[in-house]
């Protein structure tokens, strides 16, 4: 790796992971969040509605991460997906929003 490329790496900044289910839809043996082996388990809106107005009250809040990245298990199993997709960009309009996702439900 240059060095140009280690500061780039350095002048990265942070994303936010959020767990938005636990189980999957796939059993991959490999998969690094145990999602074939968890429960169902689900994001609570309120909680996450709670924390994301504390979250967006910070200044600038924006400025200190690249992205929020909605993940799970498999994200599109919530029933509630849309509405915590909206829901995170109405708290965080200027952060950029990724679903990760296998893309089976799309």
């Amino acid at each position: 790796m240059s060095f140009d490329e280690r500061l780039a790496l350095l002048a990265m900044k942070p994303v936010i992971d959020v767990q938005v289910c636990g189980h999957c839809n796939l059993r991959c043996a490999g998969c690094m969040h145990f999602a074939p082996l968890a429960e169902a388990t689900f994001l609570d809106l309120d909680e996450y509605e709670h924390d994301l107005t504390r979250f967006s009250s910070i200044e600038d809040v924006s400025s200190y991460f690249d992205a929020i990245v909605l993940m799970g298990g498999e994200p599109l199993l919530h029933p509630q997906i849309v509405e915590i997709i909206r829901m995170t960009r109405r708290h965080l309009p200027k952060i950029l929003l990724a679903l990760c996702t296998n893309g089976l439900l799309l």
